[in-house]
């Protein structure tokens, strides 16, 4: 009986262990299960954060693409830019080499021109200067016109030897003189025909020789009778951009004189049919002016202007 009372107190207290064991067994499966779907939501949290991220960095992408291809031309060969006075300019990469490469070599001539320009008229004037001193001192020396008649007949003996040093100074004066001719030619020559040379670079059309011997005389015939100079100033003319200036200036007159021509045409007049005992009104030049003027201002036609025109004429 009492072997019987421990076995039932001992099965009894077992059971409460296993019970306990059960409990903590629940409660740890429960811990472990609340842990796990803990991490497996902040898994999902990070995984949703890190889509978002490159979600974002995709949309920030996609824009900076976007950007780039509003920003690019629409033609990527052609490159285009805008001059100081608003023009633009379109050129494609291979014309644009070319087109760098002649404005280059445009400005270096036109630099190099102007740097021989200088050293000329430098050289000019330094030459100038020496000979003008030259024949000043020359000139200082010599004395005035003698009368050689009169200075024999004074003194017969001296006269000769005075008169031979007198003529010596004479040819070495002119000497000089000559000299600096001589200098001078050559050196408007050599400018002349750099100017030439330089008047197909800045006038590109006059290499085609007809049409520069056609506008050359042209160019004479209007600085003579629009603007009133002188042949021996146009002769004098050599500097290249000097002949450009007329040129423009010419090409320019005949533009607005073609423009402002009127053609006049007469306007036919139809006569009035007058009654018995009725005289014909006369109309002074005057009124007629007024009226065709005013007739013009109204219809704004070219046979109004012309008729008004040659009521003045």
């Amino acid at each position: 009986m009492a072997m019987s009372n421990e076995e039932s107190v001992t099965e009894a207290f077992e059971g409460l262990l296993d019970s306990e064991n059960i409990e903590s067994d629940e409660v740890l499966a429960s811990e472990q299960s609340e842990q796990a779907e803990t991490e497996e939501v902040e898994a999902e949290a990070e995984a949703s954060e890190v889509d978002e991220a490159d979600e974002v960095e995709a949309e920030e992408v996609v824009e900076e693409e976007t950007e780039e291809v509003e920003s690019e031309p629409d033609d990527p060969g052609v490159v285009e830019f805008t001059l100081n006075d608003g023009q633009v300019i379109r050129l494609t990469q291979e014309e644009l080499p070319n087109s760098f490469l002649m404005q280059r070599d445009y400005t270096q001539k036109t630099q190099a021109h102007a740097v021989e320009k200088q050293k000329f008229d430098a050289e000019k004037a330094q030459f100038y200067e020496e000979m003008n001193r030259q024949i000043q001192a020359l000139s200082e020396v010599i004395e005035p016109e003698i009368n050689w008649a009169e200075r024999y007949e004074e003194d017969p003996y001296n006269a000769p030897k005075e008169h031979l040093e007198y003529q010596e100074k004479q040819k070495k004066k002119a000497e000089l003189q000559r000299s600096n001719q001589q200098y001078f030619d050559q050196q408007t020559a050599r400018y002349v025909n750099e100017q030439r040379q330089m008047l197909t670079q800045i006038i590109p059309e006059w290499n085609d020789q007809k049409l520069a011997q056609e506008e050359n005389p042209q160019i004479a015939q209007f600085l003579v009778e629009e603007i009133g100079l002188q042949p021996s100033d146009i002769a004098a003319v050599h500097d290249a951009r000097l002949v450009k200036l007329a040129l423009l200036a010419m090409r320019q007159h005949k533009l607005q004189s073609q423009a402002t021509k009127v053609v006049q045409k007469k306007v036919s007049k139809a006569k009035k049919v007058l009654r018995p005992g009725s005289a014909a009104k006369k109309v002074s030049p005057r009124q007629s002016l007024s009226r065709k003027i005013q007739e013009a201002g109204q219809l704004q036609t070219t046979d109004a202007f012309a008729a008004a025109f040659e009521e003045i004429l």
